[in-house]
């Protein structure tokens, strides 16, 4: 058998250190892997977390358009009205919600009587007039006439003709003023009038109502022309009826040779806002 020589033997431990020293590093770089994994998992996470915080940053609402319907719906409020919507606005001017048109000065009503006189060859009308009237026509918000509120009061005794003993007869036997002083007319509805109202320009139309002379109510339509203007409205309604739709009698006198049966009534008003 062969023997280690002494420099053998001073070998072997120096082979079995390194064979342990080579062991721990192997073990040591083993163990170094496993926290670089670590770091990466960490490290990819808060960019994960990161990506999610950045799209709350939320861009929708810039893109809904809030702002832009209050812009929009500001122009509509500001914008300044077309002349024929200006023009029409007469009830912005009435907080309550309604309009009365008051009878003004200057308002006068008659009737016409197409009558033959002895004296005279041809027919012609027979006028009687009177500045004695008063009243209004009131509407509602829309434009509905409100009857409490819309009357015409004529004083009958005040007509006056150009021949008294026309003027007598028509007080004390016609509309027997004594008893029935005035001639009452209650506006009901009108027909043909464009609301809101116009500020200005010329309309035609249609009032409704009944008309009362002496105890005999009929319901009677005038027709009527108005011109309009931001304060006030004139024109004329007319009517007209039969002496037997209101049971009285055609009168009867002695320089009268003929007298229709039709009674025109006429009102030329001027009314304000």
């Amino acid at each position: 058998m062969h023997k280690q020589g002494p420099l053998s033997a001073r070998f072997v431990p120096l082979i079995a250190m390194a064979t342990l020293i080579l062991v721990l590093l192997v073990a040591a770089c083993g163990t170094g892997d496993e926290p670089d994994d670590g770091d990466s998992g960490m490290v990819d996470s808060p960019t994960a977390t990161s990506t999610a915080t950045a799209i709350p940053t939320i861009s929708s609402p810039t893109a809904t358009p809030v702002d832009t319907g209050e812009s929009a719906s500001g122009d509509e409020a500001t914008a300044t009205p077309t002349a024929s919507e200006g023009e029409q606005r007469f009830l912005l001017d009435v907080p309550a919600g309604g309009l009365s048109a008051t009878l003004q000065e200057g308002t006068l009503a008659r009737y016409l009587i197409r009558e033959e006189l002895a004296s005279i060859e041809l027919p012609f009308d027979a006028i009687g007039e009177t500045s004695e009237v008063s009243g209004a026509f009131t509407f509602t918000a829309d434009g509905e006439i409100v009857p409490e509120s819309s009357r015409i009061v004529l004083n009958a005794a005040s007509l006056r003709s150009d021949e008294e003993n026309r003027d007598r007869y028509l007080r004390r036997n016609g509309i027997q003023t004594a008893t029935y002083p005035e001639i009452i007319f209650v506006a009901t509805s009108i027909d043909g009038l464009e609301w809101p109202l116009p500020a200005s320009g010329k309309a035609e139309f249609t009032i409704n109502g009944d008309l009362t002379v002496r105890d005999v109510t009929r319901r009677v339509e005038w027709q009527t022309t108005a011109t309009f203007d931001s304060n006030s409205v004139t024109g004329t309604a007319k009517t007209d009826f039969t002496f037997g739709e209101f049971e009285m009698e055609v009168p009867d006198l002695f320089f009268i040779v003929s007298l229709e049966d039709n009674i025109r009534l006429e009102l030329d008003f001027i009314a304000g806002w």
